[in-house]
C-alpha cells in the first residue's frame, strides 16, 4: 500500500478542484442560441474546451471553441430539470482558492439545478416564485436560494411558493429585469 503525505493546503486544493462551485454573482448577460441539445453563445472572454461556466444557474462544460463563440452540450438529465431562455445569466468558474486556503462563501452554488419554478408575482423589491411542494423541506429553515444562478435571500416560505428579495443592483445586472409573471426559472436549493 502506498501512503502519500500531503499538506492540508494541498488537500484543500484537491477537494475544491473536485467540486465545481460558483459564487452566485453574475458576470454577464448574454444572448444564447439553443438548437436541440446544443447551446452556443458569444463571449468576450478567453474560454477553453473543458472549462465550466454557469448558464442560468446550470453548470455546463465548454465542448467547442471557435474564436469567441462557445458551444455546450446539454445532457438529457439537464434538459429535464432546467430551462434556458434566449437571454441568460452567465457566470464564469473561478477557482475558490486564495493563497492556499479555500475561500469561505456561504452563498456558493454548484450549478446543479434541482427543479424549475414559475414567477407568480414581481415587484420592485420582491419576487414570488411557485415551486413543486415536494421540495418544501429543502427550503425549510434556509435563508437563501439560487434563481437562474443568482443567490437571493428568502423572505417567506409558503406551501407552494416563496418570496425572495431583489434590489436595483440585482435587477440591473441580471436577467431578473426581464422577468414577467409566468416565466419559468431554474432553482438550486442550498444544502
Amino acid at each position: 500500500m502506498l501512503i502519500y503525505k500531503i499538506s492540508i493546503t494541498e488537500l484543500k486544493k484537491l477537494i475544491i478542484l473536485s467540486i465545481i462551485m460558483f459564487t452566485g454573482i453574475i458576470k454577464y448577460i448574454s444572448e444564447i442560441n439553443k438548437n436541440d441539445n446544443i447551446i452556443t453563445l458569444e463571449l468576450n472572454e478567453q474560454l477553453f474546451e473543458g472549462q465550466y461556466i454557469c448558464i442560468n444557474g446550470c453548470c455546463l462544460q465548454v465542448s467547442d471553441v471557435n474564436k469567441n463563440n462557445y458551444s455546450f452540450i446539454i445532457s438529457p438529465e439537464i434538459e429535464k430539470t432546467s430551462c434556458f431562455k434566449q437571454i441568460c445569466n452567465i457566470e464564469l468558474f473561478d477557482c475558490l482558492i486564495d493563497s492556499g486556503d479555500i475561500i469561505e462563501n456561504e452563498y456558493n452554488i454548484t450549478g446543479n439545478i434541482d427543479t424549475i419554478g414559475l414567477i407568480k408575482n414581481k415587484t420592485e423589491t420582491e419576487l414570488e416564485i411557485i415551486f413543486d411542494s415536494k421540495y418544501y423541506n429543502l427550503l425549510l429553515g434556509k435563508n437563501r436560494v439560487a434563481i437562474d444562478g443568482v443567490s437571493l435571500v428568502i423572505n417567506k416560505l409558503y406551501d407552494y411558493y416563496f418570496t425572495v428579495n431583489i434590489d436595483n443592483y440585482i435587477i440591473n445586472n441580471t436577467i431578473i429585469k426581464f422577468y414577467i409573471i409566468g416565466d419559468i426559472i431554474n432553482i438550486e436549493f442550498y444544502n
